[in-house]
């Protein structure tokens, strides 16, 4: 049985150690496909002021905006994609001088999760 205790032990040290890889590596993954990546911070918040700008304007190329609200509205999209876009958004005070929340019962503990950072 102690033998037992121990292989299990190690299978969720493997474990461990395998979803930090994948982490790693999705890490990596989102940093070549990120179009964003090598432009300077002031651009990009740049760029998601314009996004905000146009979405409260419902410009019909920003249809996607409207489909899910309680996820996709900015600013609170660009936390979701990932850290530097989130660690941008956040910082780019222009983006919250006005904040819709959309609150859906299915998804309200991710929501505030985001609202507390």
């Amino acid at each position: 049985m102690k033998h037992l205790f121990s292989r299990i032990d190690e299978t969720k040290a493997l474990l461990i150690r395998l979803l930090d890889e994948r982490q790693i590596l999705k890490t990596e993954m989102n940093l070549f496909h990120d179009p964003l990546n090598k432009l300077p911070p002031e651009l990009v918040s740049r760029i998601f002021t314009l996004c905000m700008f146009a979405e409260e304007e419902r410009q019909p190329y920003y249809p996607f905006f409207s489909a899910f609200p309680h996820v996709t509205r900015p600013p609170l999209i660009f936390g979701t994609v990932r850290k530097r876009w989130r660690n941008i958004a956040w910082s780019t005070p222009r983006l919250w001088t006005r904040l819709n929340l959309y609150l859906n019962p299915d998804i309200v503990n991710w929501q505030t999760q985001i609202t507390e950072e």
